[in-house]
């Protein structure tokens, strides 16, 4: 199996070989990560808002609330990506793009950029 989208499954053999009992399905969960906090809407100087989408929050300087990762079942998480758009932004600093890796969620959680 490749990577499955969150949600409920169950795993059923589609047949039984000659000798074997049939075995019934295995029901099983894989869970995804939430992200809260941060800001859900700014605006900028030139008051432009901007909203945060799907999988997203923003964060407005050190005083946007803090950001949470949090999974149902943390052992199926092979590694997780945190992409920052406009990372370093700041009044007459130049922003970029940073994508950071992390082995585990605990890593992820604990790791605090910018």
């Amino acid at each position: 199996m490749g990577s499955l989208e969150p949600g409920e499954y169950e795993l059923r053999p589609t047949s039984t070989p000659k000798g074997y009992k049939a075995a019934s399905g295995v029901k099983f969960s894989v869970t995804g990560l939430v992200i809260s906090g941060g800001d859900k809407e700014i605006r900028t100087s030139e008051g432009k808002k901007i909203v945060a989408g799907d999988s997203e929050v923003l964060i407005a300087g050190k005083f946007s609330p803090d950001v949470e990762l949090t999974a149902g079942n943390e052992k199926q998480i092979g590694g997780v990506a945190v992409e920052y758009e406009n990372f370093g932004a700041a009044l007459g600093k130049k922003s970029e793009n940073k994508t950071f890796e992390y082995v585990t969620l605990q890593a992820a959680q604990c790791r605090r950029h910018g």
